[in-house]
Order: structure tokens, then C-alpha cells, then sequence
């Protein structure tokens, strides 16, 4: 008896020192990839659809899972409270496991640098270079005086600014700019109108093809400019030697022969464009519409345009690229999806002043109803358009039965 008395002491012993010594297993630091990363810097207001829009509600639906069984029963458990508490199924780009509710309740709770608001204030992208201030302008007339409108050009491509400089409310983008983007964090706004790409050259270069290997203008480096222009070099087969600056700069160049032409991105009639001097023999070169693609629409140049440009009777074929008003995609209770869903009723509800005299003509194009494919329309535009398709009926048959 007193032998297994004692080798119990001396096992309880073991055990305890054994305790003492082993070494405390280290919790393994939560990560953070990319995406938790670019939330953290744009503020947690902002996350991209597909995931859950309530992300502080994510957490008690992890919580209730965590204590579940393991197994294939376990998991059809954990997915029913997942589901009776509204989370979404994973959708393309998400973050998926168990981490991602925590990292977007985490940035939710965390105000970021976006997240508040600035009432009255609207800063609209236009991206580097020339082009689009004239429909800022317009647009800062007709939401006025109630909301400032401030035109901001950027130090990047217009979509890379608007998700990453703080502050900016909306961007003009080009359609085929915004083809090609991953347009999951964005909403569109509104289609507004056509922008032509024009091709200003010397009195030796008559076609597209004659620019193979000579030094030409393609506007800012990242620019929608730069984005169109390659994109009718490459259909016809062309490759330059790119140049980039200003458009004065262009102008320059090409009056002292150090460049072929320049191409710019913009909506005819281009006033600062009219009124260049490009030297002697400078003429608008025909862009060809074939082969551009689908994200293109064919357009032209007429005297009406250019009259210093165009001779009366003779058009100028080019290619035309819509622009359009997107926004980042914000949470509803967000407040600045409050501030954009007010400006952009505003719009759409103040859009006969545009059409105005003064208003630059090409506003008479646009079609509020139009959307871009596969970019997420803004909830507000959405309504609007909705609202219009049942009142033009309603309208239509009260103007008949006044017949």
C-alpha cells in the first residue's frame, strides 16, 4: 500500500513539473491579405458587393458555428445559422473561411478615412489631363448653389484615384476603360455621352498607317486619352513612339517637328482644341471605326465643329468612346452614400438645366435611361429610371385620351 501511495506522489510530481516547463503554444497572429489591407486604408464603410452590407452582424453568425460539431452534419448545421442570420452565400473575390466575418466586422467598427462625409461638397475625378472640365462645370451649374462641385484631375488613372485618394465622390471614366477594370467596388452613376478621339497631325501624314514609328502624343501617361489612343493604333496595326504631356506641350512638339501628332479624348466641339495653334499644315487625320471594338461607337468631325480644322462639306471619320459618372460602392447606412444618393437624385432631377443654352451641346446626346454592362447601377438611378419607364405610359395615354 505504501509502495502505490508512493508512486502516485511521484507521478503528480512528474506531471506538475512537466506542466511548468512546457512551453506556452503561441497564438497565431491573425493575417491581413491584400483585401483586408485595402479596407483598412480606404475605411470600413466600403466593402465590395457580394459581401455581407450588415458586416457587424457576421460575427454572431461565426460565433454560433464555432460551437457546432465537426463533420459533414456539423457543417449543414453551421450553414443553416449562417443563413438564418442573412449571410450571404460567397460570391466571386470574397474572402472566404472562418476569418472573413471577423476582418469585416472588425473594419466596420473602425472608422476610416472615407467614412464621414463632407455636406456640400462633391469632388468630381476628370483624371490627368485636358477633356472633361467643361462637364464638371456643367454639372457644378446645375447642383448648385446647394452642393459644391470641385473638378479634381489626379495623379493616376481616374478609376485607380477614385478608390484611392481620399475624399473624391465620384469619376468620369471611359466606357472601354471600364470594360476592362474589375468593377466590383463600383457603381455607375450615369452614362452621359460620346467623347471622340482626336488625331492632330502634320501636313505629311494622311492616314493612321503613317504614324508607324514616329514619335506621337498619347496624352498623360494612364489617361483614357492613352487607354483610346493604343487601342486604334493597335486595330490598324501601328506602333509609335510614345510620347506623354500636356496638351500644350503636344502642341508644341508637333509646330516644332519633334513629334509626328498627338491624340486627345475629348467631346466635340473641344473649345481649347479650336483655338490651338499646331502650326502650319496641322490637320484632324480619319480614324477608322473597324476594329476598334464593341466599347466603341463610329463619330465624326464636321466644320460645325472646327471650322479652323474642318472645310465646309468634308468629314473627318473618327471613333467615340462614352463617358461615364461612377461612383465608389458605399454601404446603405454609409454616410457617404447618403451624400451621393442626394446628388444624384439631384442630377437626374435638375438634368433639363444641362440642356440648356451654355451647356456644352453634347448633354443633348446623353440618355439617363442607358447603362453600362456588367457595372452595377446606383440604387437612386435605378428608381429614377424605374419611375420614369411606368410615368411615360401613364403620360402617353392621358395625352391620347385629351385627343
Amino acid at each position: 500500500m505504501t509502495r502505490v501511495w508512493l508512486a502516485a506522489v511521484l507521478v503528480g510530481a512528474a506531471s506538475a513539473a512537466s506542466a511548468q516547463t512546457a512551453p506556452a503554444q503561441p497564438t497565431s497572429p491573425e493575417t491581413c491579405n491584400a483585401l483586408c489591407q485595402l479596407f483598412k486604408g480606404l475605411g470600413g464603410d466600403r466593402n465590395p458587393p457580394g459581401s455581407s452590407q450588415a458586416a457587424s452582424g457576421a460575427a454572431p453568425a461565426r460565433a454560433a458555428a464555432s460551437d457546432q460539431p465537426a463533420g459533414k452534419a456539423g457543417r449543414r448545421r453551421t450553414a443553416h445559422a449562417q443563413a438564418s442570420q442573412g449571410g450571404d452565400a460567397a460570391q466571386p473575390g470574397d474572402e472566404t473561411g472562418s476569418t472573413a466575418p471577423q476582418r469585416q466586422a472588425a473594419s466596420a467598427s473602425r472608422p476610416g478615412p472615407d467614412e464621414q462625409a463632407e455636406p456640400g461638397k462633391l469632388r468630381i475625378l476628370t483624371g490627368p489631363g485636358p477633356g472633361r472640365e467643361a462637364i464638371v462645370a456643367d454639372l457644378g451649374a446645375v447642383l448648385g448653389p446647394e452642393t459644391k462641385v470641385d473638378a479634381v484631375s489626379g495623379r493616376n488613372a481616374a478609376l485607380k484615384d477614385l478608390l484611392t485618394i481620399p475624399g473624391v465622390d465620384m469619376a468620369v471614366v471611359s466606357a472601354p476603360v471600364l470594360a476592362a477594370a474589375n468593377a466590383e467596388k463600383l457603381v455607375q452613376v450615369a452614362k452621359l455621352f460620346g467623347e471622340e478621339l482626336h488625331v492632330v497631325a502634320g501636313a505629311d501624314v494622311t492616314r493612321i498607317e503613317d504614324l508607324a514609328g514616329k514619335p506621337v502624343h498619347l496624352g498623360p501617361p494612364g489617361s483614357d486619352t492613352e487607354a483610346v489612343a493604343r487601342a486604334a493604333l493597335q486595330a490598324r496595326g501601328v506602333e509609335v513612339v510614345a510620347l506623354h504631356g500636356s496638351l500644350d506641350d503636344a502642341a508644341t512638339d508637333l509646330r516644332e517637328g519633334r513629334a509626328a501628332a498627338f491624340m486627345l479624348l475629348a467631346p466635340k466641339p473641344f473649345a481649347p482644341l479650336a483655338q490651338l495653334d499646331a502650326g502650319t499644315g496641322a490637320h484632324l487625320v480619319a480614324v477608322s471605326y473597324k476594329g476598334v471594338g464593341e466599347a466603341y461607337d463610329p463619330s465624326s468631325f464636321t466644320a460645325a465643329d472646327y471650322p479652323a480644322w474642318v472645310r465646309p462639306g468634308e468629314r473627318v471619320e473618327t471613333v467615340a468612346a462614352d463617358a461615364v459618372l461612377v461612383a465608389p460602392w458605399w454601404r446603405e447606412s454609409s454616410p457617404r452614400q447618403k451624400e451621393l444618393t442626394a446628388a444624384a437624385k439631384t442630377l437626374f432631377e435638375r438634368f433639363p438645366g444641362l440642356l440648356r443654352e451654355g451647356r456644352h451641346p453634347k448633354w443633348k446626346e446623353t440618355n439617363l435611361a442607358a447603362a453600362v454592362d456588367r457595372v452595377r447601377r446606383l440604387k437612386t438611378a435605378q428608381l429614377w429610371v424605374q419611375s420614369q419607364i411606368k410615368v411615360r405610359p401613364q403620360a402617353e395615354r392621358s395625352a391620347s385620351a385629351g385627343r
